[in-house]
């Protein structure tokens, strides 16, 4: 009978015990590490956002739109097969936002006809905007998802620039081809707002942020047409301007060279808009207060 009773005991002992490792290490979710830094101009990983206010809409946001699926064989223009499976190291240098911000700058120089690759990682039904510049030669940008392998710009298009909203969450390749005959410098820029949501039936929300001088930190919502929005921006300097622009258009509705820090106005259309928190002067935290109704 002793040796029944200690039988079961030592059974309880290691059923719990195997319990407390499967807690341990079966049931918990693996963390993402996060992306090693290179090269970096001004760079927040954005696959996150301070942002905790939820916005109500009925609208559903409007699909991704790609530019193409895939490159013309027909173009003289280099063209990329994607890798599918990601690789232990990626063969493209990443790019990583500083932390409170949304965008990220490189800088660099192509050789002619040559092709740089970045890659960052983002969430599905982000918005994303890319532009490249270069003071004396042509840049192409070409995008594409490192996993699936869709292409939302191609260098054939000729597109120094492209905005869109993104179709899941991966790591996206961008790349920057110097189509001229002598090499140049050029800079990449990123943008990648933080969305803004009101809670479950407010029509308002009020996010906190910091920036350094020259910063545009960008938040961005969807509103209807003929909807009333109200933005206040509040610093301790005043240092701290208000920009707002439709995502589809570009239309601006009040632009940082006004250095307004509050906006009253009529929604013109149905789209995402762009809500910009322009830093004029040295370091400083501010609110941004939204209300549309």
């Amino acid at each position: 009978m002793k040796n029944q009773f200690r039988f079961r005991g030592l059974s309880v002992v290691l059923a719990s015990a195997g319990l407390l490792i499967l807690t341990a290490f079966g049931t918990s979710a693996p963390v993402a590490a996060s992306p090693g830094v290179q090269n970096l101009g001004t760079a927040k990983l954005h696959s996150s956002s301070n942002i905790s206010v939820r916005f109500s809409v009925t609208t559903p946001l409007p699909a991704s739109k790609p530019e193409s699926a895939m490159a013309d064989a027909a173009t003289e223009l280099p063209s990329v097969t994607p890798t599918y499976a990601q690789p232990a190291a990626y063969p493209f240098t990443r790019i990583a936002f500083a932390l409170g911000t949304t965008s990220g700058s490189v800088q660099g120089t192509l050789a002619p006809q040559a092709v740089q690759s970045y890659v960052l990682t983002a969430m599905w039904n982000q918005v994303m905007m890319v532009s490249a510049s270069a003071p004396s030669s042509p840049v192409y940008l070409q995008i594409y998802g490192l996993y699936d392998g869709g292409y939302l710009a191609v260098f054939s298009s000729a597109l120094a620039s492209w905005q869109g909203w993104l179709p899941r969450t991966q790591d996206y390749v961008i790349q920057v081809y110097n189509s001229g005959s002598a090499a140049t410098s050029y800079t990449l820029s990123v943008v990648i707002p933080a969305r803004i949501r009101f809670a479950r039936g407010a029509y308002s929300a009020t996010i906190f942020g910091a920036g350094y001088a020259a910063q545009v930190i960008s938040y961005v919502l969807w509103a209807r047409a003929g909807q009333t929005m109200n933005a206040t921006l509040s610093s301790s300097t005043n240092s701290v301007v208000l920009a707002i622009h439709g995502f589809s258009g570009g239309q601006y509705l009040v632009n940082s060279s006004a250095n307004e820090t509050t906006w009253t106005g009529t929604l013109p259309s149905a789209q995402e808009y762009i809500l910009e928190a322009v830093q004029t002067s040295a370091w400083v935290s501010f609110t941004l207060t939204v209300t549309i109704v």
